[in-house]
């Protein structure tokens, strides 16, 4: 892990040492099994982060249970452990919300005539069976989009560059959006500018999004706005019904199905008349930890000052 930062990050220092011994509290964004050299450490109080909140299967892995506190989104999270036959004790959960959602503009009300529609897909993976990326059909549904009238915010995901196939798909999506710019005058944001623009303001920028199983759906719940997702492997008639049922993230999205059958259903339905409005915030305050999910960082920034004080890190709600 710590090679592969410093080649992805040659600009940034990157550390790896043992830990000092001053140190009361430990975060970690990533279960990785190599953390175990810094887990053995029974002084400090070792809290698992992650580093998002989806329906992927790393999100309810048994590493977490390794860690003296486990730091959720929201009840989302403690409900997917359980789902997964995960027994976490209560003591070890600690409700923190998504800091990263901080600055995020809750908009409610129709969409403009015109609207902005983010289109943030996740990694393709190397295994269809396993995939649940939408960059294969990508051209559809920007397609799609641009027949809407829809200026078009193509944020690429950071991983997946030696995927041949789907990198060439981006590189044809950004030449779609490319030409449309200049025939229509729409200011489309291509795949490399936009992932580089930090994810609150590419929220707040857009009014609907389109992604997939990903931790960005959950991070736009904050939002509110309408977004659809992509159901990588649900096709048939039930599709979105089997797909909200596997993923109760999209219980609140507009459902396009494997085949693209729902395709101009969801996106009309999204930049329409939205029958979803409704079930968004309930279901935002599930994902992201209640009616408190107002003061993300507050929350976080009390679970690290507990642990700055050597306190017995809490459990529930911070």
């Amino acid at each position: 892990i710590y090679a592969e930062l410093v080649r992805l990050h040659p600009h940034d220092p990157v550390i790896l040492t043992h830990l000092p011994a001053s140190v009361r509290g430990a975060l970690y964004p990533h279960g990785a099994k190599k953390n175990a050299v810094f887990l053995a450490h029974d002084e400090v109080t070792h809290v698992f982060l992650g580093h998002g909140d989806s329906d992927k299967p790393l999100s309810a892995s048994e590493r977490v249970l390794s860690y003296d506190v486990i730091a959720v989104a929201g009840q989302a999270a403690i409900d997917r452990f359980a789902q997964a036959g995960l027994r976490v004790p209560s003591a070890k959960l600690r409700v923190v919300g998504r800091p990263q959602t901080e600055g995020i503009e809750r908009v409610a009300g129709p969409l403009p005539d015109s609207p902005t529609v983010l289109y943030a897909p996740t990694w393709r993976h190397a295994d269809d069976a396993l995939n649940v990326s939408s960059l294969a059909v990508a051209e559809d549904v920007v397609a799609a989009l641009l027949a809407r009238g829809c200026t078009v915010v193509f944020r690429r995901h950071f991983a997946g560059r030696n995927h041949l196939e789907a990198e060439a798909m981006i590189t044809h999506v950004d030449r779609m959006l490319a030409d449309d710019a200049k025939a229509t005058g729409r200011a489309h944001v291509l795949s490399e500018t936009a992932m580089d623009v930090p994810l609150v303001e590419a929220f707040n920028g857009c009014d609907a999004m389109v992604s997939d199983i990903s931790g960005i759906v959950v991070d736009f719940m904050a939002s509110e706005k309408p977004f659809a997702m992509y159901a990588a492997q649900f096709g048939g008639p039930d599709a979105a019904e089997a797909f909200r049922a596997a993923h109760p993230t999209a219980v609140s999205a507009y459902v396009i199905d494997r085949d693209l059958v729902q395709l101009d259903a969801a996106l009309d339905a999204m930049l329409g008349p939205d029958p979803l409005a409704a079930v968004r915030p309930e279901r935002a305050d599930h994902y992201l930890g209640g009616p408190e999910r107002s003061d993300p960082a507050g929350r976080f920034v009390a679970l690290v000052r507990e642990l700055a004080d050597g306190r017995q890190v809490s459990a529930g709600s911070s």
